[in-house]
């Protein structure tokens, strides 16, 4: 599970940086600008990231990790569903935000 894990992980990210890459030397993203489809095509590939990050760290496939959590006390999923939130979001938004400011600094 590991390895698969850890396939994802590098795929989606190296994906995630390549078109990152094309954001920021291009500008748009394949042509289609550098609005709101150019963050949901450069995020798709960071979600992957993040589940081959998911099951890279817990050692459990990712459609398997509800009964992992099931198993948890209420007090356990609640501070760790509020982390998760967070760092998710900061690993999501943060770098599409980054692009969206560097790519259009005047707004």
């Amino acid at each position: 599970m590991r390895r698969t894990g850890a396939i994802k992980l590098l795929a989606g990210g190296a994906l995630f940086a390549a078109f990152f890459l094309a954001v920021m030397e291009r500008g748009d993203f394949l042509g289609i600008g550098g609005g709101v489809f150019a963050m949901i095509g450069i995020g798709a590939p960071g979600a992957l990231a993040l589940v081959g990050a998911i099951e890279l760290a817990f050692d459990v496939p990712f459609l398997m990790l509800s009964k992992k959590w099931d198993a948890l006390s209420g007090l356990q999923r609640g501070l760790l569903g509020t982390a998760i939130v967070i760092a998710a979001a900061v690993l999501i938004f943060g770098p599409l935000l980054l692009v969206g400011w560097l790519t259009h600094p005047e707004t």
